[in-house]
């Protein structure tokens, strides 16, 4: 107790510094909670949390964290009983709807020089986490590292699971840290060729329609950044199958790449079979030769107010001239609107669908430098 009035406060502060350092224990990696498989610990939180420099983690590209704020560290050890393990971390209360984005370390120490990233989540909203850790090394130390999204402070629970069953579950996964297979390993997965178009790139790739495929996952390859290469999934494609035989044709634009010319770009296939076994393409990579930067043209959109209209918007850089050709489906010229000497400026192109059935129709919006080419469906 305190027996005077004016060492109340003095009091009262103290034991809220006790409080905060007992509550809070694990804030460096060097005293990581530790985890064992089927434990669950509730009450946990990251509030008053900082970070040291000398143990924070990489961020994105090489891992999907963009900044580091408020950091709790927990660790378990590798037992090869299971065929892989899982993590799940479940805030509430948060400052923000940010929430909490958290990785999976392998690692001897808590030197950041030793780090190999085995897992990422990074939903950008309060949400629960799940990290997988799919290769597990017998007595190998792994750190959970759980941080706050923009600084974002919550309440969660955390728990470790260790799975003896093959691993399935791909719909979680952000980034791939799975390595490429060597030799023929990966022969089953379908031949992947890219293609620039639109200042995107274009994923291509065929599959037998009675194969037993459950999926794809689409990853852009990262290779060049430190020690460590990784996919970074940007997409997932479900298969095409009929009782018939016959080949599928897939494709997947990466819209999430803005392309600059010179520049080297790399792109995985990852093959998800039954039972969830997966097969690993080798990388696939393209050098962009050229790309549009003098004006750009967004996809073609039905006009929800006006029925057999669609638009386009476009944006302008460089006073030019602009050719707006409609094309049908074998892509022969329907029409055409030639704007000439059009100033730099956004604007708004409406197109008038109505007299033209059903079908796939083409916007080819043309300038000096270049084109883009627009599919689009009308009903």
């Amino acid at each position: 107790m305190c027996p005077k009035a004016f060492l109340a406060l003095l009091c009262l502060v103290g034991w809220g510094t006790v409080f905060s350092l007992q509550a809070q224990p694990n804030d460096r990696c060097t005293h990581a909670r530790l985890l064992q498989a089927g434990m669950r610990l509730r009450g946990q939180h990251n509030k008053q949390a900082t970070i040291s420099p000398e143990e924070t983690p990489k961020g994105q590209p090489e891992t999907c964290i963009k900044t580091f704020e408020n950091d709790v560290w927990y660790q378990f050890v590798g037992d090869t009983a299971y065929q892989w393990y899982e993590v799940v971390v479940e805030p509430f209360e948060c400052s923000t709807p940010a929430g909490l984005q958290a990785l999976i370390i392998e690692a001897p120490s808590c030197d950041k020089e030793t780090f190999v990233y085995r897992a990422c989540a990074n939903p950008y909203k309060d949400e629960p986490l799940r990290l997988f850790l799919r290769k597990v090394h017998h007595g190998a130390k792994y750190y959970v590292h759980v941080d706050g999204y923009d600084g974002t402070q919550c309440d969660f629970s955390i728990s470790l699971s260790g799975i003896e069953e093959p691993f399935v579950d791909f719909s979680h996964l952000q980034n791939d840290y799975t390595p490429s297979p060597v030799g023929d390993a990966g022969a089953d997965t379908p031949l992947l060729r890219l293609e620039t178009e639109n200042n995107e790139m274009t994923l291509l790739w065929e599959d037998d329609t009675q194969s037993n495929v459950q999926g794809f996952l689409v990853e852009r390859w990262y290779e060049e950044f430190g020690k460590q290469a990784y996919g970074g999934i940007i997409g997932r494609v479900a298969p095409q199958q009929s009782v018939g035989t016959g080949t599928a044709t897939y494709s997947f634009i990466d819209a999430f790449t803005p392309l600059a010319e010179g520049i080297k770009y790399c792109y995985r296939l990852v093959r998800v079979g039954e039972e969830g076994r997966a097969v690993y393409g080798q990388p696939v990579c393209h050098i962009v030769a050229h790309t549009i930067v003098s004006f750009s043209v967004s996809p073609v959109n039905e006009d929800p107010e006006h029925a057999g209209f669609y638009v386009v918007q476009y944006d302008n850089r460089s006073k030019q001239d602009l050719t707006f050709r409609i094309l049908d489906a074998e892509k022969k010229e329907l029409k055409v609107l030639v704007r000439a000497k059009e100033p730099r400026h956004a604007s708004t192109l409406t197109i008038n669908m109505a007299p033209y059935p059903a079908g796939v129709y083409y916007l080819r919006a043309e300038a000096k430098e270049g084109y883009f080419l627009r599919q689009f469906i009308k009903d």
